[in-house]
């Protein structure tokens, strides 16, 4: 009886890197090819939102969802291109770093205040999503063209909030 589980457990991380980094390059493999390769290569994060934002959301109202908000650059951008008075931004995060240990970062690491965005559209939503999720699910109608936006480090927090939005 070998309980390899308990000989090698280091090696379960990088074994999940390198399955799932298989897995995305399957999935490259099959779905990009030279006609929507444009669509899905960016250099910078801010040219994927640009791509999103004039083919999809053209100034319309939005809810726009951020989990893992860091330093708010993302939802900034996002606040600046949209300016239709009716669209709301939402950035979920604990603001106190990470909750656990995550590869080489330490619990803690990413730490950022609340970002100072002076945009009355923009709510910032403090604390872990599965205590923070529900009560704004409650609270928030989403009825409006949603954009979704994961940034979150841990698999377990995109899962819940995935899970979350799902209904």
């Amino acid at each position: 009886r070998v309980h390899i589980h308990k000989i090698i457990p280091f090696l379960t991380r990088p074994g999940l890197l390198i399955s799932n980094t298989i897995k995305l390059s399957r999935w490259i493999s099959e779905h990009v090819n030279e006609t929507n390769k444009s669509f899905v290569s960016y250099s910078h994060r801010e040219n994927h939102y640009d791509r999103v934002n004039n083919s999809e959301v053209r100034n319309q109202k939005i809810q726009y969802l951020e989990f893992g908000v860091f330093k708010g650059d993302s939802i900034r951008w996002w606040a600046k291109q949209n300016n239709n008075p009716s669209s709301q931004f939402y950035g979920f995060d604990t603001f106190e770093g990470l909750p656990e240990k995550w590869g080489v970062y330490t619990k803690g690491a990413f730490f950022s205040h609340i970002p100072e965005i002076s945009d009355s559209r923009v709510n910032f939503i403090k604390g872990l999503f599965q205590d923070t999720m529900q009560p704004f699910l409650k609270e928030v109608q989403l009825n409006k063209r949603l954009v979704i936006h994961l940034d979150a480090d841990l698999f377990s927090s995109t899962l819940f909030a995935l899970t979350s939005l799902a209904p």
